[in-house]
């Protein structure tokens, strides 16, 4: 399988000094529903820009994007932790890769990106690792759609507060220099 982008949804240019142009506000309570289930990959990058002031309530997520997450199922996405943490979450059933590390919840923009790289999961934040975590997960066989602002496990969940911009998923795991390179450059095509 060749190194691509799979998927670029919800583009705004968030570009040098961070002006973003028309952008999703998610509220609590909505989400866009891609219609697709990521199967088949063995690694891959999920990254997003996202501005969020206010930290999940007690006993619940934001879930920001991803497909099979946050439930018993296999897939992967990205999240806010009750706790006031970023996750990147790659799981088979009960296996489960999660690196975390604080956000800021400042009401600025900031580029978070999750990789799985068949061995490892690694979060970045605003182009730099901030956490990683080595296990071995398969989740080539997700059922669950993808989805923004909130994730689906039979019906809709953990719905994010906040806004999003530019989610963007490849079927390869990227380093760390190509997140840096590319997180402020506005795909075309």
């Amino acid at each position: 399988m060749s190194k691509q982008l799979i998927l670029a949804a919800l583009c705004a240019a968030v570009v040098g000094a961070l002006r973003a142009e028309t952008v999703p506000i998610f509220t609590g309570n909505g989400y866009a529903d891609m219609n697709h289930a990521y199967s088949g990959l063995s690694s891959v990058t999920l990254e997003t820009w996202i501005k969020a002031t206010a930290v999940p309530a007690v006993n619940t997520y934001g879930a920001i994007a991803g497909n099979g997450y946050l439930t018993s199922a296999t897939g992967f996405g990205l999240f806010l932790h009750n706790n006031g943490t970023i996750v990147f979450q790659v799981r088979q059933g009960g296996t489960i890769a999660q690196p975390a590390a604080m956000y800021p919840f400042d009401d600025a923009w900031h580029h978070v990106a999750g990789v799985y790289d068949g061995n490892a999961a690694i979060l970045y934040l605003d182009g730099g690792e901030v956490a990683r975590v080595t296990q071995s997960v398969d989740f080539s066989s997700v059922t669950q759609v993808f989805g923004i602002g909130a994730r689906c496990s039979g019906s809709w969940g953990f719905f994010f507060a906040g806004r999003v911009a530019d989610v963007r998923v490849w079927n390869y795991a990227r380093s760390g220099g190509e997140i840096l390179m590319d997180m402020e450059t506005r795909l075309t095509g």
